[in-house]
């Protein structure tokens, strides 16, 4: 089934980041994470693939790739981002790097 990896930033009074993730839906995804009334979501870029597996896989690697770039665990909850994929969370100085490591990237996979 087709499945789509995204980007999206994610804002909430002063506080900002982007996510990282896959999904058949994103905005049924996106209404999962449990952000507050006042956040709003940003869809910054959306890749396509064929079937789960191949997003999810290329997803992956992305995490892999830029794993130290990544918002802690412990400072997400801190902030109160989501109730679930703390794991995959970034600062905004990331954008422009997630957002060439998507349009480019995902040509060779």
């Amino acid at each position: 089934m087709p499945s789509s990896v995204y980007l999206l930033a994610i804002r909430n009074g002063a506080n900002e980041w982007l996510k990282l993730g896959y999904a058949k839906d994103i905005d049924t995804r996106a209404s999962n994470y449990g952000l507050p009334a006042t956040a709003t979501i940003e869809k910054v870029v959306i890749v396509g693939f064929d079937t789960g597996n191949e997003a999810h896989s290329f997803k992956v690697r992305l995490h892999t790739k830029y794993a130290v770039a990544r918002i802690s665990n412990r400072k997400a909850r801190a902030l109160g981002m989501v109730k679930t994929g703390f794991a995959e969370f970034y600062p905004m100085d990331m954008l422009l790097v997630l957002n060439a490591a998507l349009t480019t990237d995902q040509l060779n996979h």
